[in-house]
């Protein structure tokens, strides 16, 4: 298998937990749910994850993985969909892997921010590379619970994790929708 396909497949497995992880920005606007799961608790003085993790992201990330991976099923009776697939679209519960994947990167997210917040940093301060990695890691995570990675699938999944969040955030931010690159 060529490093470019191996490339090509990670990011194809992970577009389920990408589209969780963006949903809530995407969806911010909307008042539906739009409130923080901590509800404003603090825990030594500090926020427990903070305003920005809200019932609303949770919802809209989850479903929004489900959406893709169910989409991600359907194409998997072409060809080229197929030889991008790293899951058995054809033997897997794909409404439950989109959930794992959905809650798994959101799960990770929250659980970096609760860390990030004992550390001091405050909401959308940078915190490398947890920031990276806490909704590949989660997400994997989740998904391992129906189907296993290769070692060499979850090291690929850990250094684009690392790439990725890092270009996606800076065309974010120049698309308007995040305050900073980083």
């Amino acid at each position: 298998m060529s490093v470019f396909l191996l490339i090509v497949q990670v990011i194809y497995l992970m577009l389920p937990g990408i589209m969780a992880n963006s949903a809530p920005v995407l969806f911010r606007h909307w008042k539906f749910a739009d409130v923080p799961i901590d509800h404003g608790r603090r825990l030594g003085g500090k926020p427990l994850f903070g305003p920005h993790k809200t019932y609303r992201g949770f919802l809209v990330g989850i479903i929004s993985a489900i959406i893709v991976a169910y989409l991600q099923q359907m194409l998997f009776a072409s060809a080229f969909f197929a030889k991008l697939s790293l899951l058995p679209y054809d033997d897997i519960n794909i409404f439950l892997a989109g959930f794992l994947m959905g809650f798994g990167v959101l799960s990770g997210d929250l659980v970096e921010s609760f860390f990030k917040r004992r550390a001091g940093k405050p909401s959308g301060a940078s915190w490398f590379p947890w920031d990276q990695l806490d909704s590949a890691l989660g997400g994997i995570a989740f998904l391992s619970l129906i189907w296993l990675p290769s070692w060499g699938i979850l090291l690929t999944v850990i250094i684009l994790a690392l790439f990725l969040h890092v270009g996606i955030r800076h065309i974010a931010y120049h698309l308007g929708i995040n305050k900073s690159k980083w």
